[in-house]
């Protein structure tokens, strides 16, 4: 999650550098049931996919038009491990939303 004084911090140095930088964000979920635990393995689970829907395209390209976009999307994906929601990045690729590799950082 991102606090509003660090997202203000960010347009401020975007602000700083000159360069016409905006800051976006989006927060997007497919849903999840802390009661289920089992939609990774379940294929009758009626939770969607955590990879982008026809909505999500309309979203990505209304909201975010540049091809620059990052598309978070977290809900279930049948064969994963766990029992938990997968987090997914998309970007767009070859004129479509795929997801890519991504790697977590922390100061």
């Amino acid at each position: 999650t991102f606090s509003p004084e660090a997202l203000a911090d960010a347009a401020q140095i975007g602000d700083l550098r000159g360069l016409g930088e905006l800051v976006l964000t989006v927060f997007h979920t497919h849903g999840w049931s802390p009661n289920c635990r089992n939609c990774n393995k379940n294929a009758d689970c009626p939770l969607p996919e955590c990879s982008p829907s026809l909505q999500d395209y309309q979203l990505a390209s209304t909201l975010f038009p540049s091809k620059a976009t990052l598309l978070p999307i977290v809900g279930r994906k049948l064969g994963a491990q766990g029992e938990h929601p997968v987090f997914r990045l998309h970007a767009w690729r070859g004129g479509e939303m795929r997801a890519i590799r991504w790697q977590a950082y922390q100061d």
